[in-house]
């Protein structure tokens, strides 16, 4: 017999382009599905820890050009698993539109599958989290307090004062003893990327998190507080809903996929569910994560975490460099250098400058990105 599901519903946000970690991260083959680790992908890893939550249903919200790739990597995937499967179903977005629109058509499509007020959890496809057991039980402890009301999203102790990533300010306990008990605390304030003063003075206060964009809510939560907070995002939503399910013959359900879809989605707006929900509603709750997180949201990020790099060929008098490339690289003379050559282009940075790859690549021919 099943066990009974931590959460049903698993919606995973797929459709970034990863461009901080160009060149590696393309438009072709965007972060999230560049192999990682023992040959996997960080949606396969994304996809293993949803299924340890034994949910009804897992949904990948991805681009209209990139929902081939998860279909794919869908099927690889399941081909992998042991036992009963949930359903499968990509959602395709016409245009990219930023996370308010993608979690509010997934939540329209879930509705139509028969999800009507149950759980939702949102998760980003390109983040690395450990081990799997941490993350399923923080999930169980936020899940009575979604069934609730609360939206939760799920704060990342901060280990240093880091001012690529969004923190959270927690305030008093949710009420009621699962606040206390879970450690369940209403967010006060979510706050931008600071300066590395203001990353410093979050650190030594002692209530703030890093904003790991997670969120777990009860469907009739969140649409509600869409409808109050964001009412051109929920129009997106209702109109959704009168769209039919279509159904491929590969076991993977693609849905909400029709002119009429593209026409309702390039017209709503392009904002991120922390300005549309999060940051209004007096619903946010923060449960502080037992696991470890990281977004591999840089190359700084990448070589902390997979220090296993290509070897550089030649090295002399040269320390602390990160090398991934598709060539033989020497290094001579050089220090905390970054460099990184995939798919016919390179990189070169000092540690702690690869923030800003993204806006360099605006000094690029669109072609090269």
């Amino acid at each position: 017999m099943k066990k009974e599901s931590i959460v049903p519903n698993v919606m995973i946000l797929a459709g970034g382009s990863g461009t901080r970690l160009w060149p590696a991260s393309t438009k072709e083959v965007p972060k999230q599905y560049m192999a990682v680790r023992d040959g996997r992908s960080l949606l396969n890893l994304t996809l293993q820890r949803a299924a340890a939550l034994r949910p009804e249903r897992i949904m990948i919200v991805t681009l209209a050009s990139q929902a081939e790739q998860a279909a794919e990597e869908l099927a690889t995937w399941a081909g992998e698993e042991q036992g009963g499967l949930p359903e499968l179903i990509v959602l395709p977005e016409p245009a990219a539109r930023n996370t308010a629109p993608a979690i509010a058509a997934g939540a329209a499509a879930l509705e139509q599958l028969g999800g009507e007020n149950e759980a939702v959890l949102v998760l980003p496809a390109d983040h690395l989290i450990e081990p799997v057991e941490r993350f399923a039980s923080d999930i169980a402890s936020a899940a009575d307090a979604a069934s609730a009301g609360s939206i939760v999203t799920f704060g990342i102790a901060p280990t240093r004062p880091e001012t690529g990533y969004g923190y959270i300010e927690a305030g008093e306990p949710i009420s009621g003893e699962m606040g206390k008990r879970q450690k369940i605390r209403k967010v006060r304030r979510f706050r931008e990327k600071p300066d590395s003063a203001t990353a410093q003075q979050f650190l030594e206060a002692g209530n703030f998190t890093w904003n790991s964009g997670m969120f777990l809510f009860s469907l009739g939560a969140f649409v509600a507080e869409l409808e109050q907070h964001a009412p051109e995002v929920h129009r997106l939503y209702t109109s959704l809903l009168s769209v039919s399910v279509k159904t491929s013959a590969s076991g993977v359900s693609v849905i909400l996929d029709s002119p009429e879809v593209a026409r309702i989605y390039t017209s709503a707006p392009s904002i991120s569910i922390d300005y549309a929900v999060m940051e209004k509603t007096d619903r946010a709750a923060v449960l502080p994560a037992s696991f470890s997180w990281n977004d591999i949201g840089s190359w700084d990020e990448y070589s902390r975490v997979f220090p296993e790099s290509v070897p550089a060929r030649g090295e002399v008098s040269s320390e602390g460099c990160f090398v991934l490339s598709d060539l033989p690289v020497s290094l001579v003379g050089v220090r905390d250098l970054i460099v990184v050559i995939r798919n016919g282009r390179a990189l070169v940075c000092r540690k702690g400058d690869s923030q800003g790859v993204k806006d360099a690549l605006n000094e690029l021919p669109e072609e090269w990105r």
